[in-house]
């Protein structure tokens, strides 16, 4: 869900704690992923996101916020990269 509200849907995947999950519509990206990271097409709907600035927010089976992340325009990262979350 982004900030607007908007929802996106993901097939349901447990992850183990401090492994990977690669989320793209390019099944090109899937060869330049660590071997146990699990590669996830997303669904048709999923919300797009802006360059500015946005507030991703995951949520659980009964729409509970389980993690988020946001970023702005001064977030680090290099053009055409993605990114990721450090706790």
């Amino acid at each position: 869900m982004d900030e607007s509200g908007s929802k996106g849907y993901l097939p349901e995947y447990d992850i183990d704690p401090y492994n990977y999950i690669l989320i793209t519509s390019d099944s090109s990206l899937a060869a330049t992923a660590p071997q146990e990271s699990a590669i996830l097409f997303p669904l048709p709907g999923l919300p797009g996101l802006n360059n500015l600035e946005e507030t991703i927010y995951i949520l659980d089976h009964t729409s509970s916020i389980v993690d988020s992340l946001r970023y702005n325009d001064t977030w680090p990262v290099a053009k055409s990269r993605s990114t990721e979350k450090y706790t």
